[in-house]
Order: C-alpha cells, then structure tokens, then sequence
C-alpha cells in the first residue's frame, strides 16, 4: 500500500475464481479405428455456482477495497475478478493487462515442495513477470 502511495500508482485487488463443477456426463467413445476408441468423461460447469463465487469475491473485494481507501486517502484501488482454472495463468494475464509493476501474492500452497512457496507463487516467479512479493497471511 505504501509503494503505491509513494508511487502515486494504484492497487489492483485480483481474486480468481475457479469454476464450479457440477459433475461429469457420461464418457464419450470416439472411434479411432476398428480396434481403438478414445473414450473421455466430459466435464460440466454449474454456471450459477461460479456465478455465485464471483459475486461473492466481488464484495469481498470492493469491501476491501472501500477499506483501503477510507485508510489511505487518496489511494486508487481498483477490483477484479476472473474466473479460471489457473490462478498462475489468470494472475500473470491480469498483470500485463494492468502494466503492473509489482505482484503481491499471499501464497496458499502447503504440498511437501510448495512449503515456503505456494505453486502459483512459484510459477510467477519462473515466468518473470517482473517483481513478485511474497506475504505471510498474517500480513495480508
């Protein structure tokens, strides 16, 4: 928040909303010749479910946001929500949209290798979209 004061820049708030599933249809057989077929089950999304999430990190976001701005006068906070099945992907897309110069992540991953990193944070970091912060959750 400081940078961004300092700055004159502004806070972008990005939460990513993975799709709800609502389950799978039955597998498909495709026939590929007289002795193989591709058979998939085909994966479908609950639309109004992943609506519901997004409206739901909508206002947590814009609380969020009204919070910050009520804290620091005169701070530009934006809010964005994206629905995808990767958060790496969808936050790096998010930061080239923005032009954004800094990427703040609290990172979520506990795995045995993710423990100091999370994999989304990880995954950044290998891309090299530019300056990557790492927070504790306390501190977020």
């Amino acid at each position: 928040v400081m940078m961004a004061q300092l700055g004159s820049g502004r806070l972008t708030l990005l939460r990513v909303v993975g799709p709800a599933l609502a389950g799978t249809e039955p597998p498909a057989t495709v026939p590929l010749s007289p002795f193989f077929a591709y058979s998939s089950a085909v994966t479908v999304i609950d639309e109004q479910a992943t609506q519901h999430a997004t409206e739901h990190a909508t206002a947590y976001l814009n609380a969020t946001a009204t919070q910050l701005r009520a804290t620091y006068h005169g701070l530009r906070v934006d809010v964005k929500v994206m629905v995808d099945e990767r958060v790496d992907v969808a936050v790096l897309a998010a930061a080239k949209q923005e032009g954004a110069d800094l990427v703040a992540l609290v990172p979520q991953g506990l795995g045995a290798s993710r423990v100091i990193v999370g994999s989304t944070a990880d995954w950044l970091l290998r891309e090299r979209i530019g300056a990557v912060m790492l927070l504790r959750p306390s501190a977020a």
